[in-house]
């Protein structure tokens, strides 16, 4: 058992857990959005990562003998009052600048700390600088120029970007310890097959207690991800958007706009690796679900070799996409898991390969009326995997001989590729040679549908009012927002339809037992009852138990679409939803038909910037627009969120539009029509 012992009680160093040199990579890039200066030290004082020092302490605090032996102290002092006990302390050096450290608790240890420093919180006293200047022997006027490139930021900015530093490193801090204690778990296996038969039977109920602690370290940490999504995603997405706004910048120049791009790529693809990594949770819950839609593959193929190409020709590679005009471009299949897949596979072939390319193959295979099998292979020139390895390549946090040694990756994106694949009916498989490059072939079982059938491509007719002879059906709606009850209320009205109205859950309880709709549209979010209790009281009644009831909620997250139909919904739409989402939900679950106009609407599909014009935001009213506007520059998604959802209320399509930009991070696009539309509304008269 004392093996046992000395694997819990084991410490690293800060260094022997993250890759540094990934992390200063990433260091850079929030540096050159966020300007701030930031270090990481360990416990001995060890610099892993600096970023900014400014020229004021390089060139003149920390060269002047005098000065500098003031910047050690000020060092010394912090080092001195951070443990795991104080999440940050603020401290004014001696030569009148601000420091903020933070301690990196990883498994309990503290084991370095993260500084923010050569900042102001309120702008500089040049008096108490130009004598410092005077005493020290600075040349004034540099000094003074120096003094002025120090930042002045918020106490919100510096806590903000603080948690972010340490949140990221605690997790590659979490991630390296569990990758470590696994190799542990392994290498120990291995030494026990050389050992007497009882030595083997006892090592092997040691490492049995070992793995299943290394398993429950690799579910917390799953938890702790979970949990820590919002944080991580926060910054994230104030990266992205920032980085859009500068854009706008016209003044910028072809490089710095270059600059600009990479990073939104490069935070773009983070926050998909985020994603990633919380997907696990999901996946050993066994809670992962398909989501099967009607989608065009040949776009999606061809987004993904545009995403890819900026990478193959910055390594000097080829990317080479065959066989696409051989395969059906119309297929009902779950879009975005195959989306990742692509993103896995190929993104692991550009990875290892340093010269040649890359090819992706796709054939159609075992075709039988609509439905076959779709061949997808991924072929590279790369650095290839040892026969022995391959075993392992479908494994959680197992990574190869070539992936160790290039130090980035977690060891997931494959384990989670052949779970989704295998999910949809189908497999994956791989030949490789060290030193030749790799082949990944997946099969997944996908139908062929028409275009028609695709959101977004056809258009959709407008419903004037129910066909001649149909018995107008009984509809209660239950919605305490004014605004979106009186539009239903309206909309369906002079469609023929038989109405009542109710504001809270239990009014809609009591009609629903009095009149007997034969079809309920029922808000989530009610005062004294929500629409969730209320659905579940009307379902306990014996002429609730048949009537069509669906929800009209904001946010449809997975748990919350689970917690919905599990009070008894029959379905849901989500707010800002079209007047076709009402009446095609309606006629799904009624024996109605409607009639319609010959000429087709041009109802927005996609929320592009094509869809949405400063004429159609004109009929938002400006206070609200104001509040959008000054949302949308503090980059607060839950704000936007709240604005989109009152918009719909008042113009469902400006709200459909609206949220698909916000989706998709446009928020330069969003801004730029609520400009225009403000330069309209003051020319007109």
């Amino acid at each position: 058992m004392g093996k046992i012992i000395w694997f819990v009680c084991m410490t690293y160093q800060l260094k022997d857990l993250i890759n540094f040199e990934e992390l200063q990579s990433l260091m850079d890039l929030l540096y050159s959005v966020s300007r701030f200066t930031t270090a990481i030290l360990d416990n001995e004082s060890n610099i892993l990562t600096s970023n900014g020092w400014t020229e004021f302490c390089t060139r003149f605090h920390r060269v002047h003998p005098e000065t500098r032996k003031r910047c050690q102290a000020s060092d010394v002092h912090i080092l001195e009052h951070m443990d795991a006990a104080h999440s940050s302390y603020l401290y004014q050096c001696q030569n009148g600048v601000l420091d903020v450290a933070t301690p990196i608790v990883i498994d309990g240890t503290h084991l370095g700390n993260i500084f923010i420093g050569q900042f102001f919180l309120e702008p500089p006293d040049i008096e108490f600088f130009r004598a410092q200047a005077v005493r020290y022997g600075f040349p004034e006027d540099e000094y003074l120029a120096a003094l002025q490139k120090v930042p002045v930021l918020s106490k919100e900015e510096v806590d903000h970007n603080l948690a972010f530093m340490r949140k990221l490193t605690e997790m590659l801090g979490e991630m390296g310890l569990t990758q470590k204690r696994i190799q542990e778990a392994e290498q120990l296996l291995l030494q026990a097959h050389d050992s007497l038969e009882q030595k083997v039977i006892e090592r092997t109920a040691e490492l049995a207690i070992a793995k299943e602690r290394a398993e429950s370290s690799n579910k917390a940490k799953s938890e702790f991800l979970a949990n820590m999504s919002h944080e991580l995603r926060t910054p994230m997405n104030a990266i992205l958007g920032f980085s859009q706004l500068m854009l706008r910048d016209t003044s910028l120049k072809q490089e710095q706009r270059e600059h600009l791009q990479i990073i939104n790529r490069s935070g773009t693809h983070l926050l998909a690796l985020i994603n990633e990594v919380l997907e696990i949770s999901k996946i050993e819950a066994r809670r992962v679900t398909l989501e099967a839609v009607s989608f065009d593959l040949h776009e999606l193929v061809l987004d993904m070799e545009n995403m890819f190409r900026v990478r193959t020709n910055a390594k000097g590679l080829y990317l080479r996409v065959e066989g696409l005009d051989t395969i059906p471009r119309y297929v009902h299949a779950d879009e975005s898991k195959i989306r990742q897949i692509l993103i896995n596979l190929l993104g692991n072939a550009v990875k290892f390969t340093e010269h040649g390319g890359v090819i992706a193959r796709f054939t159609r295979e075992e075709q039988d009326k609509d439905a076959f099998v779709l061949r997808i292979s991924v072929e590279d020139t790369g650095v290839g995997i040892a026969e022995e390895e391959q075993d392992h390549l479908f494994r959680y946090f197992e990574q190869t001989t070539s992936g160790k040694m290039t130090k980035s990756g977690t060891g997931l994106g494959l384990a989670i590729s052949r779970d989704y694949i295998r999910l949809m009916g189908g497999d994956i498989s791989v030949v490789s040679h060290p030193g030749l490059g790799s082949t990944f072939t997946c099969l997944l079982p996908v139908r062929m549908v028409t275009g028609s059938s695709v959101p977004g491509l056809s258009p959709h007719p407008q419903v004037l009012k129910l066909e001649p002879g149909i018995v107008s059906p009984r509809v209660l709606i239950v919605e305490d927002n004014n605004e979106n009850r009186i539009f239903l209320e309206t909309l369906l009205k002079q469609t023929g339809f038989d109405l009542r109205t109710a504001i809270t859950g239990k009014e809609a309880v009591t009609m629903a037992a009095e009149w007997h709709p034969d079809f309920i549209w029922m808000d989530i979010r009610m005062p004294e009852m929500d629409g969730l209790e209320a659905t579940r009281q009307i379902r306990r009644t014996p002429e609730g138990k048949s009537m069509i009831i669906v929800a009209l909620t904001a946010s449809v997250f997975e748990e919350d679409r689970k917690k919905i139909l599990d009070a008894g919904f029959n379905d849901f739409v989500r707010k800002p939803f079209l007047e076709e989402e009402i009446f095609d939900m309606m006629a799904h679950y009624l024996p109605i038909r409607y009639t319609i106009t010959q000429e087709i609407t041009d109802l927005p599909a996609s929320g592009t910037l094509a869809d949405l014009s400063p004429a159609m935001l004109l009929a938002i009213p400006l206070p609200l627009r104001n509040d959008l506007h000054d949302a949308v520059i503090r980059l607060d998604r839950e704000l936007i969120a709240e604005i989109i959802g009152k918009v719909g209320d008042v113009s469902p399509e400006v709200g459909q539009s609206i949220s698909s930009l916000a989706d998709n991070l446009d928020f330069d696009q969003l801004l730029t029509l609520l400009e225009e539309t403000e330069l309209i509304e003051g020319q007109l008269p």
